[in-house]
């Protein structure tokens, strides 16, 4: 009897180490995991920003474009608690080739007919937040106008 004296109180020491090092552990990784939510959220948060900013560059081109003017340059616009920089770009002007166009006439409102031409713009949308996030989403734009 007197080798397992003291055994009860070694055993229960352990136990509560143990015990006390997972707590820990799980302290840890739900802090971690907090964290990780956290950027995840703001990520997501910006990505709807630039995006968004897409949508408003595609509207001043379509609106500008329907006035004559050059929709080109660049713009600043506040959405939520993100600064967005969008900056519309004209990168190719062709003409469309074939007496009949027809595949994008009704969803552009272009009408049918020869003597179309295409404008290609490069759309870039950066959006930044408070905290210093930032994404970017580049996007390319077809106009489709119809000569005089």
């Amino acid at each position: 009897m007197r080798k397992d004296r003291g055994f009860a109180l070694v055993t229960v020491l352990i136990l509560f180490i143990i015990i006390l090092a997972l707590g820990f552990i799980m302290v840890n990784l739900v802090q971690k995991t907090t964290k990780v939510t956290f950027s995840t959220v703001k990520y997501e948060s910006a990505l709807e920003a630039a995006s968004s900013g897409i949508e408003v560059a595609i509207s001043r081109i379509v609106q500008m474009s329907r006035e004559g003017k050059n929709p080109e340059g660049e713009m600043k616009v506040k959405l939520g608690d993100y600064d967005v920089n969008i900056e519309i770009e004209k990168i190719l002007v062709a003409r469309a080739k074939g007496t009949v166009i027809e595949f994008a006439s009704g969803y552009e409102g272009a009408g049918k007919g020869a003597g179309q031409y295409f404008i290609f713009y490069l759309v870039t949308s950066r959006a930044r937040g408070k905290s210093g996030e930032l994404f970017a989403i580049e996007a390319n734009y077809r106009d489709v106008i119809k000569s005089f």
